[in-house]
């Protein structure tokens, strides 16, 4: 089942229990919109389902569990239990210093360039070879890596 199926019904489900009209919920997402979510018509944005599950009175988080937990066939506390050691899991990595540096103090996200991300590991490498004393070249060969991503991570100043 696709999640916007289970979305549909999790919405219907909802809007019943609740009691809630179409007008309830229009202040969150167009009338025409909530009609057509709970066909599996049409998906919405992060912010249209944040608005939508608060004017259901629910938490997103809890309204998405709902929605992964009938798609998967599973109990909606067995789908939190494994989000909670997931997130768990995220922390001990280390995730949350990552994540708090793609913002800066005023909690706007940083621009990151087009492309894809450097490669942590690959960084370390050239930086320990080149504060030994090895040459851009030497280190390409020595990693095996192009001589273009070693002149990337050779320019990046060191954390």
């Amino acid at each position: 089942m696709e999640l916007r199926t289970a979305f549909a019904g999790v919405l219907r489900a909802l809007r019943l229990v609740r009691r809630a009209r179409y007008a309830d919920v229009s202040d969150a997402t167009h009338r025409r919109k909530v009609s057509a979510l709970e066909n599996a018509q049409t998906s919405i944005t992060v912010e249209q389902f944040d608005e939508l599950a608060q004017s259901l009175g629910l938490d997103p988080i809890a309204m998405l569990t709902l929605c992964i937990a009938h798609r998967q066939g599973e109990q909606p506390l067995t789908v939190i239990g494994r989000a909670l050691t997931d997130v768990a899991a995220f922390e001990a990595e280390g995730g949350m210093k990552v994540l708090s540096d793609q913002f800066d103090p005023d909690g706007n996200l940083i621009k990151r360039g087009r492309g894809k991300p450097l490669n942590v590991d690959n960084e370390r490498a050239v930086l320990a070879l080149k504060a030994e004393g090895a040459t851009q070249q030497q280190v390409a060969a020595q990693l095996g890596l192009a001589l273009t991503s070693v002149r990337e991570y050779w320019k990046r100043p060191r954390s």
